[in-house]
């Protein structure tokens, strides 16, 4: 009886272990694009145009990361993009998916994003094809920010 109880202790103790483990791993896994992770808005610069982007976890794959910008009215538009390249604070993406009207003018072009602290990013829009090219620098709302982020300037 003694050495069932014990094995049954050693048992449940390795279980929690795999358990622990497997956590640690599935936090270590998060893709280093998670840095931008959240709801960002801002102005285009030198226009009122208002823009929103969203950087969340995919809906089709929890480990991967997807982007949106959506452009308010007048543009009234979405577009999804995709990771080319990534170094430090700064991601490469190519817009992958437009929903119309004045997006599809830059479906294929790219938007570059630029961490500049955990709540101010710069993005910059260009489909080079077409002369396009615009900036704007987005911020997060209060309630969207991250407590344990920090700046990449505390590095």
């Amino acid at each position: 009886m003694i050495y069932n109880s014990r094995v049954s202790r050693i048992f449940i103790a390795a279980l929690l272990l795999l358990f622990i483990a497997s956590i640690t791993n599935a936090a270590e896994e998060r893709p280093e694009e998670a840095i931008f992770t959240g709801i960002w808005k801002g102005i285009i610069s030198n226009s009122d145009q208002e823009v929103d982007l969203t950087v969340a976890a995919s809906e089709e794959d929890n480990s991967a990361i997807s982007f949106s910008l959506h452009f308010n009215p007048p543009r009234s538009c979405k577009l999804n993009a995709v990771k080319s390249s990534m170094e430090e604070h700064k991601i490469q993406l190519v817009f992958d998916e437009a929903s119309g009207g004045f997006c599809d003018k830059l479906w294929k072009g790219n938007l570059t994003l630029e961490l500049l602290d955990f709540k101010n990013l710069k993005a910059e829009i260009q489909k080079s094809s077409i002369g396009f090219a615009e900036e704007a620098f987005l911020s997060k709302p209060a309630q969207d920010r991250c407590s344990h982020c920090h700046s990449p300037d505390d590095e």
